[in-house]
């Protein structure tokens, strides 16, 4: 019971990374696609991610980086310099959030 509680928390935080790449790429970048196709686009990228934090370990956080960048630069205009950055800059985000959520349950 307690692997499927991980399985689900580790589901829900997916989602919730997910929903800060775009909502940081959205605030930061211009959109060239439709909602529908970058929502389609979006919904595809959380499931490889989900996929990768859930079964791959040791190369999650390699292919989690991977697949944000790829996530911008098909679904943003501009400067590919610039949506890499801001790819990078939200994986870096969601890393730190994630070992400080682990600091403080820790100390707990």
């Amino acid at each position: 019971m307690e692997t499927v509680n991980q399985f689900l928390l580790s589901l829900v935080w997916v989602f919730l990374e997910i929903l800060s790449l775009w909502l940081f790429s959205e605030r930061f970048l211009t959109g060239k696609r439709n909602s529908g196709e970058s929502m389609a686009a979006l919904a595809v990228t959380g499931i490889l991610w989900g996929f990768a934090v859930c079964f791959l370990n040791i190369w999650a956080l390699p292919l989690l980086c991977v697949l944000a960048v790829l996530w911008t630069l098909y679904n943003f205009a501009g400067n590919w310099l610039r949506r890499v950055a801001v790819a990078l800059l939200s994986c870096a985000l969601s890393v730190a959030v994630t070992v400080a959520v682990c600091v403080v349950f820790s100390l707990l």
